[in-house]
């Protein structure tokens, strides 16, 4: 029973500054309200109505506190405006998503799930198994592409590499650049490069989606490699709602909107509170 109730509240502290951010706002009011009232009301003689009276106002606060605190821990989605842009944060199946979905790969498009370039389980891997039987017509959207930036410090005999954000369109799918292979054939990124991919993606996706709603996973969560300081995925996707933000993008059309789509398995690594205070 114990370790049930613990769980409710372990995602999010008693001491959040979100938490007591807001908590703060609410005392503030309802101790100007019971001050307001205690003057217009006439004075009550007895020690037994004041201690009553302090013992009430004390148990609204606690169980106010308990409430926010329990409620906090208990969100599973954001909903922001950025830009002016409606921007959605909750769980669910990128490849079930109405709209643009966005699908990390390496700086060279491999289009073979072979569990060594390209795993299957990531969803650069999923895609490919999804289109197997399409995949000449990926390779002509790929030659085609005009937001596709051409990399000449990474070439590899027979095969073009691409910057990160780089970005080509097929159907519904936007396919980014967002690791590169090092000398020893393995993907990498950093930090560094991360927030680069992310200020060149919003500038290329702006071509590309055609007024459609934009579902973006949390890129970088999965088995991609980070040289120095590994990030958490909460700061991933921090990271990608920030650049978001400075870059100016915006996507104001109708009643479409941004949507990061958070796998099940990775939510209780998200903390969606902080996400919908810290971007408010």
């Amino acid at each position: 029973m114990v370790k049930k109730i613990k769980a409710k509240f372990s995602k999010i502290s008693f001491k959040d500054r979100n938490l007591l951010k807001s908590y703060g706002g609410f005392v503030a009011i309802f101790s100007s309200c019971v001050t307001l009232i205690s003057f217009c009301c006439p004075p009550t003689q007895g020690w037994s109505w004041s201690i009553g009276s302090f013992a009430a106002f004390f148990s609204v606060l606690v169980f106010k506190f308990i409430y926010d605190w329990y409620q906090a821990n208990k969100t599973s989605q954001a909903r922001l405006k950025i830009n002016g842009t409606n921007v959605n944060v909750y769980i669910g199946d990128l490849f079930e998503q109405d709209g643009i979905k966005v699908i990390g790969v390496n700086n060279y498009i491999d289009l073979i799930a072979d569990d060594i370039k390209v795993s299957k389980t990531t969803l650069h891997g999923q895609f490919v198994m999804r289109h197997s039987e399409e995949i000449g017509d990926i390779k002509e959207a790929i030659e085609n592409s005009n937001t596709l930036i051409v990399d000449t410090n990474t070439q590899q005999f027979g095969k073009q590499s691409y910057e990160y954000g780089s970005c080509v369109i097929y159907k519904d799918y936007v396919l980014t650049v967002l690791t590169k292979f090092d000398m020893q054939n393995k993907a990498y990124t950093s930090i560094r490069e991360y927030m680069l991919f992310w200020m060149t993606f919003w500038d290329n996706i702006d071509g590309l989606y055609n007024s459609r709603s934009i579902n973006i996973p949390i890129l970088g969560s999965g088995q991609t490699r980070f040289r120095g300081v590994i990030p958490e995925k909460q700061e991933l996707l921090e990271i990608a709602l920030w650049t978001l933000e400075k870059s100016g993008f915006h996507n104001k059309y109708a009643d479409k909107s941004i949507n990061f789509i958070i796998h099940g398995k990775d939510a209780p690594e998200i903390d969606f509170y902080s996400i919908q205070k810290g971007f408010e």
